[in-house]
C-alpha cells in the first residue's frame, strides 16, 4: 500500500470499518511517512499506530525474540500454542529488525498482542511485535517485521503457519455470533 492515497485508502478504510479485516507486515520497502500520513492519519485512519524508524540489528549477529506479557498469550490467535511444549520454539524465534512504533496509547482501540524482548540490551523493555486495532466493526493487525525471512526467522518456524491460520480464523469470525462450532 506504499504510496497509495485518496480513493484507495478510503476504500480500504470502509472495507475494514464495515466488519472486514486487514493484516500488514512491515519491511524495508515501505515508506513510513506515507503509512503515517495516509493509513494512520493521526488516529483517524485504520492503521494501528505510527511507524517511527527501523530498529533492531543490521548485522544479524544480535536479535530480539518474542517475550509475551502475562496477557499476550490469552489472545485467540495464540490458542494453538496452549499446552504445547513446542510453544517455546515459536517464542524463541529470532527477529533481527522491526520498526519503532508510536501512538499505541493514543490511538483508540489499539493494543499490543505480542511483544519482543532484546536480550542484548538488558535495559530494554518488551516492545510491540504484533499490534491489533479495532476499526469500526473490523480489525487491523500489524506484524512488526517482514512476512518473509528478510528480517525474521519466523517463516522457518512450524508454528508460523498455524499462527497465521488462527489469525485468519479470528479475523474472519470475530463478529460472527451465529456460528456454532
Amino acid at each position: 500500500m506504499d504510496g497509495l492515497q485518496g480513493p484507495v485508502v478510503r476504500a480500504v478504510q470502509e472495507f475494514i470499518e464495515s466488519g472486514r479485516s486487514a493484516v500488514f507486515f512491515v519491511g524495508d520497502k515501505i515508506n513510513p511517512e506515507n503509512y503515517n500520513a495516509f493509513l494512520h492519519n493521526g488516529g483517524r485512519g485504520f492503521f494501528p499506530c505510527r511507524l517511527n524508524k527501523q530498529a533492531g540489528y543490521d548485522d544479524f549477529k544480535k536479535w530480539v525474540v518474542f517475550e509475551p506479557t502475562s496477557q499476550d498469550l490469552e489472545h485467540p490467535i495464540f490458542n494453538i500454542l496452549e499446552g504445547t511444549e513446542q510453544a517455546a520454539g515459536f517464542l524463541d524465534c529470532v527477529t533481527y529488525k522491526y520498526y519503532s512504533l508510536e501512538d499505541l496509547d493514543t490511538t483508540p482501540g489499539t493494543r499490543a498482542i505480542l511483544h519482543f524482548k532484546d536480550y542484548f540490551d538488558e535495559s530494554s523493555q518488551p516492545y510491540p511485535a504484533i499490534v491489533e486495532r479495532d476499526v469500526g466493526k473490523g480489525k487491523c493487525i500489524l506484524f512488526n517485521t517482514t512476512a518473509d525471512k528478510e528480517w525474521t526467522e519466523l517463516p522457518s518456524n512450524p508454528f508460523y503457519v498455524y499462527i497465521l491460520w488462527e489469525m485468519m480464523f479470528y479475523l474472519a469470525y470475530h463478529e460472527r455470533t451465529d456460528l456454532n462450532l
